[in-house]
């Protein structure tokens, strides 16, 4: 079977949901531990990094979506190019020149940092300080979308199960087992970076139920899928097991019937600026509270302030920069594949004047 016809708009509405959660969670309980609030803040906020499980969570599931449809060894890094790095380039750009003009304590980097953050690959690099603090999801994300293409490269998605039973088991072990003995050590860099052993159930998860949605799944698929909850209960304390485990309830939900609600224009309207949204609320939004506490401002008038300044940048990077360079760099790359066939359709001859 291949990729689904229909666009899933459930998966925009819960990437939507994971990055407000994943704001809420920056602007407030974030802030105030790293510079304080000036009011309580409340311990739910906290609940907004597991944003970032989710996210996982969908990656895995859209992977195979995005890999069954290649017809081209080129056709997955171009679309991925495409979709990550101008909008990822523009907030870059925008983060650091805003922490430069405005200062924004313990948060600043150098040029040279700025400019190796232009890469994406900072985060394979010792001593190289991020732009933005939530630029180490995207490492994660680089990593993973390297080890499925070299699945795809070596004709071996047709066993990605078990490259994923192989892949869940060494995570495990390493986490378990050598994480702390290894910290600052090369192998730290292979197995938390290179093989993500800290989110690699995640992924996983992600794949199987896409597995499940495609109804291709076996036993071997529910098998990893246990694996995988059961990982959760080994490194996740209390809190964050259960709303883990709630993520996974949705995408079983979701792959067995329609649900109405996450069809919602809002939450899909939402879902089209979770990728803008993401890269640039951060340090710009702890700039514009610090700046509002500065100027007297209360504190809930400044964050609220903050997101919706963000919001409204997120609107304009999805808008003008995003989705248009995105279609650009798609389109042309058509156009360069559809001029490397029309060579070779002249040259041969019509079978008709063959025959004569």
């Amino acid at each position: 079977m291949n990729a689904p016809n229909r666009r899933i708009y459930e998966l925009d509405a819960i990437r939507g949901i994971g990055a407000i959660a994943v704001v809420l969670y920056h602007l407030f309980r974030r802030y105030d531990q790293i510079y304080g609030h000036s009011f309580s803040v409340s311990e739910t906020f906290s609940y907004g990094r597991l944003g970032v499980e989710l996210f996982f969570l969908l990656s895995g599931f859209v992977i195979l979506i995005s890999l069954e449809r290649v017809k081209s060894w080129l056709d997955f890094p171009v679309s991925r190019f495409a979709r990550l790095f101008p909008t990822y380039w523009f907030a870059v750009i925008l983060t650091f020149s805003a922490i430069a003009l405005f200062g924004l304590p313990g948060r600043e980097t150098s040029i040279r940092d700025a400019l190796l953050n232009l890469t994406m690959l900072q985060g394979y690099m010792r001593g190289v300080s991020d732009v933005d603090g939530v630029y180490w999801t995207l490492t994660k994300e680089l990593s993973f979308y390297a080890l499925m293409y070299a699945l795809l490269l070596s004709k071996q998605l047709k066993n990605i199960e078990y490259w994923c039973l192989g892949w869940l088991g060494v995570s495990v072990a390493y986490e378990l087992q050598l994480d702390s003995m290894f910290q600052g050590h090369w192998s730290y860099v292979l197995f938390n970076q290179l093989l993500i052993a800290d989110y690699a159930h995640l992924f996983i998860a992600g794949i199987c139920f896409y597995k499940i949605y495609t109804r291709r799944s076996s036993d071997l698929t529910v098998l990893l899928l246990v694996g995988s909850l059961v990982t959760n209960g080994l490194l996740y304390e209390d809190f964050r097991l259960f709303w883990v485990a709630s993520f996974y309830c949705l995408f079983l939900i979701l792959t067995l019937v329609p649900v109405q609600f996450l069809q919602h224009k809002f939450l899909l309207s939402l879902g089209g600026l979770t990728y803008s949204l993401y890269l640039i609320h951060q340090n710009i939004s702890y700039i514009i509270i610090r700046k509002g506490y500065e100027f007297g401002l209360p504190g809930l008038v400044s964050t609220f302030a903050a997101f919706a300044i963000s919001m409204g940048l997120a609107y304009v990077a999805t808008r003008f920069i995003e989705m248009p360079v995105n279609n650009a760099i798609r389109s042309k790359y058509k156009q360069w594949q559809l001029s490397r066939q029309i060579p070779e359709q002249v040259t041969k001859p019509a079978p008709e004047l063959v025959k004569r």
